[in-house]
């Protein structure tokens, strides 16, 4: 993702249409280009992770995704994971989907 802004927590987010509805965040790590989803919906916003967080399970045990590209990869996991735990923290009033698990936060 070449464009962008800073949104804390996550370091890079595009508005998809100029109008807050729909954003693409970057949370490379599992692959380089991985992108999440914050959906402004009403009454309840969704953050869909994708590949960045398997599970419930996984994101509130801290284990992280695999990567495809090694020592950087992992890095970039680590730190994504650390930036959607972050958010969930601060907006738990955000539902969390996933890409493995039926169920959300």
């Amino acid at each position: 993702m070449d464009t962008g802004k800073a949104l804390s927590p996550f370091s890079r987010v595009v508005d998809i249409f100029g109008d807050g509805t729909l954003w693409a965040v970057s949370t490379p790590g599992h692959t380089r280009d991985h992108l999440a989803y914050l959906i402004n919906t009403i009454p309840t916003p969704i953050l869909i992770v994708g590949d960045a967080e398997l599970t419930t399970w996984a994101m509130q045990d801290g284990i992280l995704v695999s990567t495809v590209d090694g020592a950087r990869g992992k890095q970039e996991v680590q730190r994504s994971a650390a930036m959607i735990r972050t958010f969930h923290a601060a907006y738990p009033h955000v539902q969390i989907w996933f890409s493995h698990d039926k169920d959300h936060l």
